[in-house]
């Protein structure tokens, strides 16, 4: 039997794509295979019930190094705090080696890395050339998801470069990019990309969808996912106020969002949310994590999303929204072009911009290409069948 090991160091929060992979997981991993889960130490009890969900899977808190430490900073601060990171991250990795190696016996193993930034391909890379981890009947898959914040001018293209290239020249590791601006980007840099790995927000192959035929008010989405202020958190009141104001009962608006960080200027933003849920009939306002079957009950009833997200973070960013709201054939308001509007376009989903979020038409006219094409293809693949090929 095919042994599979997810080694996730993010895995820690009942949000974001992290806990989204482990919800899939859940709940489509079969018997066909063995599955362990290394995860943050200090996972929350709401994941480790989750993962209970599966006799298949066993889930093994792990790791003490939190996995963005160093996401965020500039390339001066990398230099100066990440060795002991590097090192540190590298004997976690290791002693996961050790873990699943020690009782290896005829059957294959996959090791799958959800997502690695330069940092924790450098600390693998250390982990693997230390550990000597043999290659034969052993595959490592590693998703690379994140880019520098400039693609065509960025400081940090050496890091890449030289952490990624280390990885990919051992026969057992196989690279595969989250979309295909990232594919271009690590094989700009002379590095092997081997395809594009699913989307793995959702069990896509699992899903039962029953798109409601609407009656009366549309149904808009207008936050959806973390907290954050590049997500345009902070202006998510402003801009459901006025729409709700200007469409009445015609429209009603849903907001949904997680908050891991309570600091003053988020919850001040939630408190104002909240407040307008209140007031106004046409909003409402869900703060949690979404389980699979309320997204898609929700994403099946939905006429459009608004997103507010920062278009100059996101200019080669990726986020799930486009992939969700393509998925289930939702068109999607953004502020400006950006990554989310390039590949909405490649999925050939509908999209509209405006710089007035606030004042946009919802019944106006859209950009649409409803061509099918590989690409989507690939992303919405079958992630367990992949896992296991």
């Amino acid at each position: 039997m095919k042994h599979v090991c997810i080694i996730d160091p993010g895995l820690l929060e009942d949000g974001g794509h992290h806990a989204a992979l482990m919800e899939t997981l859940v709940s489509s991993a079969t018997d066909s295979a063995k599955y362990s889960y290394y995860s943050h130490k200090d996972i929350s009890k709401t994941l480790i019930t989750k993962s209970r969900g599966n006799s298949n899977i066993s889930l093994v808190p792990h790791f003490s190094n939190y996995f963005y430490e160093y996401y965020h900073d500039g390339a001066s601060k990398k230099l100066k705090g990440t060795q002991a990171y590097i090192r540190s991250l590298a004997i976690e990795y290791g002693h996961v080696f050790d873990s699943i190696l020690e009782n290896h016996n005829d059957s294959s193993i996959v090791f799958f890395y959800p997502c690695l930034n330069w940092e924790h391909a450098l600390a693998l890379e250390l982990a693997l050339r230390r550990r000597k981890v043999p290659t034969g009947g052993v595959t490592h898959k590693i998703c690379c998801m994140f880019c520098p914040k400039d693609l065509k001018h960025s400081d940090m293209n050496p890091f890449y470069r030289m952490s990624f290239k280390g990885l990919c020249s051992r026969d057992s590791v196989e690279l595969y990019a989250t979309d295909f601006e990232t594919k271009n980007y690590y094989e700009s840099l002379g590095i092997e990309i081997s395809g594009t790995h699913p989307c793995y927000l959702l069990p896509w192959h699992n899903l039962k969808l029953s798109k409601k035929i609407q009656q009366g008010a549309q149904n808009v989405l207008v936050y959806f996912g973390d907290a954050k202020e590049d997500k345009g958190f902070f202006t998510v009141a402003e801009v459901v106020e006025k729409l709700s104001l200007k469409y009445g009962d015609r429209v009603n608006f849903l907001i949904q969002f997680t908050m891991h960080w309570e600091t003053p200027s988020l919850v001040e933003q939630r408190d104002k949310i909240n407040r307008l849920g209140a007031k106004y009939s046409n909003i409402t306002v869900f703060e949690g994590f979404w389980k699979t079957e309320r997204l898609v009950e929700e994403f099946c009833q939905l006429d459009a999303v608004i997103c507010t997200y920062d278009t100059q973070v996101y200019q080669y960013k990726s986020s799930g929204l486009a992939w969700l709201c393509s998925f289930f054939d939702v068109p999607i308001f953004l502020r400006g072009k950006c990554w989310l509007q390039r590949e909405t376009e490649r999925l050939g989903n509908t999209y509209g911009i405006s710089d007035e979020l606030q004042s946009i038409e919802l019944n106006t006219d859209v950009e649409s290409n409803r061509a099918e094409n590989t690409y989507k293809d690939a992303i919405f693949s079958n992630l367990t069948q992949w896992l296991l090929n």
